[in-house]
């Protein structure tokens, strides 16, 4: 093909000249024929009986193959038609993936060949070029989505306690490259950290607000302009806390009156625990204490918030005794506060003053008596010259010291 040659030969030489194409190319024929080969035409041989210096010229053509693309659903290719190509060369297509898909490689097809650039980029795509063409082929461009996978890779500490902070630590992955965009963290209708930005591949969430209980926490990747959306799940165990049982006991003076403790039961961020609390005394028992003496008391917690166990604590009270002597003269301080007669005032006092001195003496029984001879008058201006109140609180202090006497 494209030769050319001369020979000489005797005249009147039969000669028969044969067009035969090389692989990939085809004989269209004879033309152009001079002398004796003037009449050679066609495609089979050029034959004559050579009388003179005669020519011709053979003519070949390469072959052409048509190449057709195609390109399936959420993308591109370009050229879209039917190409014809030259036997032995390559031809070259433009791919290009819609947003949040890519280019399936290896590209299909019969054509076979490679390709340059990214199948994930939606923007340049890749330029897939043929290897030689030697018959009519085909190139299938094939398109899939940009799917991610969430998983959440930590979940620290589990199991939780109530009001302790745990950390969800979220992976996104998603084929070539990296994902952009934001993770959400939630249960359900309840979010605990929203669009938390991806670093790298990571998105991370801490909460204190888990309730006792299973929880089955969800992170939802957002999806951006080249990767879709995914969401990952995992379990997540919170125990009841358990709250801080105050017992408030303390020292009191003895008065014949129970002292009984209090408490408290608080739980995170001091927030108070509903619940009940039942009081042990030692000595006593379920009684508060009355008489002097230290006691020791344990307190028993029974929970009624579900995020909290019950609980104990312990405390201590102690009932302390003056004296009779002074009690007698803290009664007389008080008698002499009141607004009442000064000749009642000065009754009341005396009889009083004659206790303590007997007290001094260490003769109980005549303390006793002027008590009581004070408790007597005191009942007798009870509402006239001595106000109800005060004089109930007066013959109780009165009784209180008898008590004291007595133990």
């Amino acid at each position: 093909m494209g030769d050319t040659g001369t020979c000489t030969v005797d005249d009147d030489t039969a000669i028969s000249l044969t067009g035969t194409a090389d692989t990939g190319s085809t004989f269209a024929g004879w033309s152009g024929g001079t002398g004796s080969a003037s009449g050679c035409s066609g495609t089979g041989n050029c034959s004559f009986n050579i009388t003179e210096d005669s020519g011709v010229t053979g003519t070949f053509t390469l072959n052409q193959y048509t190449v057709t693309p195609s390109a399936g659903p959420n993308g591109s290719i370009s050229p879209s038609v039917a190409v014809q190509v030259n036997y032995g060369s390559p031809v070259s297509f433009t791919i290009k993936p819609n947003a949040r898909y890519h280019v399936t490689t290896p590209v299909g097809g019969t054509c076979g060949g490679s390709y340059t650039g990214d199948p994930f980029d939606p923007m340049n795509g890749i330029t897939y070029t043929t290897g030689a063409v030697t018959a009519a082929c085909t190139v299938s461009a094939a398109f899939a989505a940009n799917d991610t996978t969430t998983v959440i890779t930590s979940h620290t500490p589990d199991p939780s306690t109530f009001g302790q902070v745990v950390t969800f630590t979220a992976t996104v992955t998603g084929g070539a490259g990296t994902p952009t965009g934001t993770v959400t963290f939630s249960e359900g209708a309840t979010t605990y950290c929203s669009s938390v930005p991806l670093n790298g591949s990571q998105a991370a969430c801490s909460t204190s607000s888990l309730s006792t209980g299973s929880h089955t926490i969800t992170a939802t990747y957002s999806g951006d302009g080249n990767y879709n959306g995914s969401s990952g799940t995992v379990g997540q165990t919170v125990n009841k806390a358990t709250p801080a049982v105050n017992v408030i006991g303390g020292t009191f003076p003895y008065d014949g009156n129970p002292h009984p403790a209090t408490a408290t039961a608080t739980g995170v961020g001091g927030a108070n625990v509903s619940g009940s609390f039942t009081f042990t005394y030692t000595p006593g028992g379920s009684s508060a204490p009355v008489n002097a003496g230290n006691y020791s008391v344990s307190v028993s917690f029974t929970s009624t918030d579900p995020n909290y166990t019950n609980a104990t604590g312990t405390g201590y009270i102690t009932i302390t005794v003056k004296t009779p002597i002074q009690l007698l003269q803290d009664l007389i301080n008080n008698v002499n506060r009141l607004e009442i007669p000064k000749g009642t005032k000065q009754s009341l006092t005396s009889k009083l003053n004659n206790a303590v001195s007997s007290s001094e003496k260490g003769n109980e029984n005549a303390a006793i008596n002027q008590i009581n001879a004070f408790i007597n008058e005191v009942n007798a201006q009870r509402g006239k010259k001595i106000p109800t109140t005060q004089a109930d609180e007066l013959i109780r202090q009165a009784r209180s010291i008898i008590d004291v006497i007595n133990l």
